[in-house]
Parts: C-alpha cells; sequence; structure tokens
C-alpha cells in the first residue's frame, strides 16, 4: 500500500518539475543566463513563486521570463507542495 502511494508522490513530483521547464517541457518559465532580460524579469528580482504563477496564469499561460535554476527549484517546490497537501 505505502509503495503505491510513493510512486503517485514520485510520478507528481516528476510532473511538477518537468511541467516548470519552457525550453524543454513547454512549461512555465523560460531559463536564461544571458544577463539580458529587458523582455523579462531578471531572476534574481524574483521575491517569490506564487508571484511568478499568478503572470503565468494571467498571461494565459504564456511562459514567464526568466528564470534560472533556483527559480525553477523554487516553482517546482511549490507546484508540488500544492499537489501533495491540497
Amino acid at each position: 500500500m505505502i509503495e503505491k502511494s510513493v510512486d503517485g508522490l514520485y510520478k507528481s513530483v516528476v510532473c511538477a518539475v518537468a511541467q516548470v521547464n519552457s525550453t524543454v517541457d513547454h512549461g512555465l518559465i523560460v531559463s536564461n543566463w544571458s544577463g539580458r532580460y529587458k523582455d523579462g524579469t531578471p531572476p534574481p528580482l524574483w521575491t517569490g513563486s506564487v508571484a511568478i504563477l499568478r503572470e503565468f496564469i494571467e498571461t494565459g499561460c504564456q511562459p514567464v521570463k526568466y528564470g534560472q535554476c533556483w527559480v525553477s527549484a523554487a516553482v517546482a517546490t511549490t507546484r508540488t507542495y500544492t499537489l501533495v497537501c491540497d
């Protein structure tokens, strides 16, 4: 019984992480390490995952510009938390 629960959780986490990366998996954040962010938000200026998710929803599910690994990790954690704790 526990194995099925853990397997379901694992699949949920994998899906949540995959859905974050816009470049590879058509997810919600465009990765950018170039230092050029004129048409978006520089990754260090994000103050939380909720703002990113809100922008994604308010723009009709268009990928949010821009994120780097820590931004993607924060969004994936928030999405996973909402899947598990809802």
